[in-house]
């Protein structure tokens, strides 16, 4: 590495993943825990330096991969650069907003049976038949998730939709490569305190998952669906899913990231 070689900027990897890619990249790498404070002009994205105050970096390529809150800013800064970034930003922030993430989700996937959802705005007062599910807000992990019976008022604006049984299994996609992953817990929530655990392709939910992905311009997908008797039912999709499930699954992280920064260092 020299100072002559092109900036790669890192925003949300864990330092683990940080020093695999300083070891396969030809570049130097500036890696940020959070998101720093970002511009661009021109078509080139500014980085804000953690080191030196007042001082702009203009990095040849960003790996930006976590989810994280008011960010909106940075987000579209780099959205609307010309600067590569992987995953590309140009797909994922259009999936920041959870609530507008499910409408375009659920457009682009074709081929599973159709789920009456809803929307309840913030201290109204409904009621309906049965359990509901009330999601809220941008979080993961089963956060901002609650369940309603016969009645609800939320104290936020939630989409509602039907409580099923069912066993939650993500399709996992980084580039060509493909995992299906079963969530197990005694949350109802099904990834509270899950244990993970790899399980046998199923052919038809791969493809379909898989023309979801391409549909939302996503090389890297985690797919989230609830199995039930009555079918499979699209839960999300993740433009960030969990890198550390499986040991096999950083390493394609690594390989796919090497991938695009010979791509974007060639063209650029």
């Amino acid at each position: 590495m020299s100072a002559m070689d092109p900036l790669l900027v890192v925003v949300g990897l864990d330092e683990v993943l940080v020093a695999r890619l300083r070891l396969s990249l030809a570049a130097r790498v500036v890696s940020y825990p959070n998101v720093p404070a970002m511009y661009s002009l021109d078509g080139q994205l500014y980085v804000s330096s953690a080191s030196v105050a007042g001082r702009w970096l203009a990095p040849n390529g960003l790996v930006y991969y976590s989810y994280f809150e008011n960010v909106r800013d940075a987000r579209l800064a780099i959205a609307l650069s010309d600067t590569p970034s992987f995953p590309d930003a140009r797909a994922t922030v259009l999936l920041d907003d959870k609530d507008l993430a499910l409408i375009q989700c659920l457009r682009a996937d074709r081929d599973g049976p159709a789920v009456a959802r809803g929307y309840v705005p913030a201290h109204t007062a409904v009621a309906f038949d049965g359990t509901r599910v009330l999601k809220s807000g941008d979080l993961h992990c089963g956060l901002g998730k609650s369940l309603a019976h016969r009645e609800c008022t939320p104290e936020h604006s939630s989409v509602c939709e039907p409580f099923f049984e069912g066993t939650s299994e993500r399709v996992l996609l980084v580039g060509d490569r493909v995992w299906q992953l079963r969530y197990e817990s005694d949350d109802w929530r099904k990834n509270v305190r899950a244990t993970v655990r790899e399980v046998p392709l199923d052919s038809r939910l791969v493809q379909r998952a898989q023309a979801t992905a391409q549909r939302l311009g996503l090389e890297l997908a985690g797919i989230d669906y609830l199995r039930t008797k009555a079918g499979d039912f699209l839960l999300e999709v993740n433009a960030y899913p969990a890198l550390d499930d499986l040991a096999a699954v950083g390493d394609a992280f690594v390989e796919q990231v090497t991938q695009w920064w010979q791509r974007s260092v060639a063209r650029t």
